[in-house]
């Protein structure tokens, strides 16, 4: 689904999004006030309507936990998992990076700048943990953080939504025929 080299096969990919704080709580909530950081950048599609918006200081950042793997149904082989952020300039410009927190480990991707009136979205896809360096488990998807680290001393930027994508496998399980028999493939 994302890289045609490394083509998983037949898969699934489900969307991860926040319920609960992360490690990095430094942003403040904008617009309408759902009453806490996550719930401000947790709906989908993402909204303008409710926001997190940067500190000015620059190496502050925001981090949600998401919902477990399983609650994403998220089940066989994890192939890779993209994190996504939906932002926007709250002043003039503003600028951040993404930041996946695996584990203990801090990747901050790229820095992206959102210029006057118009969003963008953020995105960095990870082939393995970088907790681990290992394919990905569920137990390190449930582990994972992503948020926004603020790279700007100028304009401030509003964070509208916080997510992950995991591509998976399914386990394969046998089909059984109507009597209930598991179905035997025949040779040619």
């Amino acid at each position: 689904q994302v890289n045609d080299a490394a083509y998983p096969g037949a898969g699934q990919t489900a969307v991860l999004v926040p319920d609960s704080a992360g490690s990095y709580q430094t942003f403040t909530r904008g617009g309408t006030d759902t009453g806490a950081n996550w719930s401000q950048v947790s709906p989908l599609p993402p909204s303008a309507t409710s926001n997190l918006v940067s500190t000015l200081n620059v190496g502050d950042a925001e981090t949600e936990n998401l919902v477990s793997a399983a609650s994403a149904g998220v089940r066989g082989t994890i192939n890779r998992v993209k994190s996504v952020l939906r932002v926007g300039p709250d002043d003039t410009a503003g600028s951040g990076k993404l930041r996946s927190r695996a584990g203990a480990t801090v990747s901050d991707f790229g820095t992206a700048a959102a210029t006057s009136g118009v969003d963008i979205t953020l995105s960095m896809v990870m082939n393995t943990d970088p907790a681990t360096t290992l394919a990905w488990t569920t137990g390190g998807l449930d582990a994972l953080q992503v948020g926004l680290k603020e790279a700007s001393t100028t304009d401030h930027t509003s964070v509208y939504g916080v997510y992950a994508m995991a591509d998976f496998s399914p386990p394969i399980t046998p089909v059984a025929d109507f009597s209930g028999a598991p179905l035997v493939a025949v040779g040619s």
